[in-house]
């Protein structure tokens, strides 16, 4: 399932801000929440989600259960959260944009 970071390196390679400090503005959330959520120390939150969704064109559950999922911390919880994504879909989203960000990360180097 896609990390925090994994939605933002994919929101960078799908549009022309390549910053964590332009993807904040994006976002709306100041440069410390990005620093933290970067550094795998906090999550997004529900509008940050949506935001993202929005710019992606996607529907917003799959950003929104990656997050909850990443958040969880019972086993059970987990479990819960990739059933819910694998029922909507997410599985084969989620193939779909890593694909996009190994193609996105070959061609930057």
């Amino acid at each position: 399932m896609l990390t925090s970071t994994d939605w933002i390196s994919y929101l960078k390679s799908c549009t022309s801000i390549k910053s964590d400090y332009g993807i904040a503005k994006l976002l709306r959330i100041d440069r410390s929440t990005m620093s933290t959520i970067v550094n795998k120390k906090g999550f997004l939150g529900v509008k940050s989600a949506v935001k993202i969704a929005d710019e992606l064109k996607i529907e917003p559950e799959f950003v929104y259960i990656c997050a909850q999922f990443e958040r969880s911390k019972c086993e059970e919880e987990r479990k819960l959260w990739l059933d819910l994504y694998d029922k909507i879909g997410g599985t084969q989203l989620d193939e779909k944009i890593r694909e996009k960000l190994r193609i996105s990360s070959m061609t930057n180097n």
